[in-house]
């Protein structure tokens, strides 16, 4: 729980720039939807582990996530710009592996996802080329649903998780266009978390992802 309230805590620092004031009429702030859609797959040795004793490979699984992402820009010279964006998202997530064509194995869990990254970028035109980099928290809402398919038909179970919140790094890159009241944001993001599911079993959570957002400019300078 104390994890939680830390994770909280992160949050709410994040959203404090919202209603930061206007200084040097350089600060921007937009705000607007955003949806993920990519795939999520298991890391950890213990995850390995079977994995090998199965002879199985690391297979994927579907990954989206959709929410509210805000956009914002501290500094802007005529051909580089330093920001933040902070995103608040329902975060559908898992993994699993396979034995052949006709026995899937996979689990899945669901639960809020509050990435926050600090977002350096180049202006070219009405374009910006965006990276982004920061702490991204998790936090699951649910237990993972198990779920094993064979040709014979399909069983799944429930396994409790022992983790409150998931801490990972996000590290991703793509475009802001600017159109009409707002911008639209497109890119490509890779999230890999530290922390384990289960207390002792390594099994961590890794997210790819393709990225569509809307922010509409509430602050603008230029």
């Amino acid at each position: 729980m104390k994890k939680l309230h830390l994770s909280i805590m992160a949050l709410i620092i994040a959203w404090s720039f919202v209603v930061m004031p206007q200084q040097a009429q350089a600060f921007e702030f937009a705000m607007g939807p955003k949806v993920d859609l990519g795939v999520g797959f298991f890391l950890g040795e213990d995850w390995w582990d079977r994995i090998d004793a199965r002879d199985n490979m690391n297979w994927v699984s579907f990954d989206c996530s959709g929410g509210l992402m805000t956009d914002m820009t501290f500094w802007r010279g005529r051909v580089f710009a330093i920001g933040m964006q902070a995103e608040f998202l329902y975060k559908l997530t898992g993994g699993g592996d396979y034995e052949d064509s006709d026995n899937y194995y996979t689990e899945m869990t669901h639960g809020v996802s509050i990435p926050v990254y600090i977002k350096p970028r180049f202006v070219i035109g009405k374009v910006d080329l965006y990276f982004l980099l920061g702490p991204s928290i998790f936090i699951p809402l649910a237990d993972m649903e198990s779920k094993t398919k064979t040709p014979s038909g399909t069983s799944t179970s429930d396994i409790k998780i022992d983790a409150d919140v998931m801490v990972g790094l996000g590290v991703g890159m793509g475009v802001d266009i600017n159109i009409g009241p707002g911008k639209l944001e497109l890119g490509v993001c890779l999230t890999p978390y530290f922390m384990d599911y289960w207390d002792n079993y390594e099994q961590r959570q890794n997210s790819f992802t393709f990225t569509i957002g809307y922010a509409f400019n509430l602050v603008k300078t230029r």
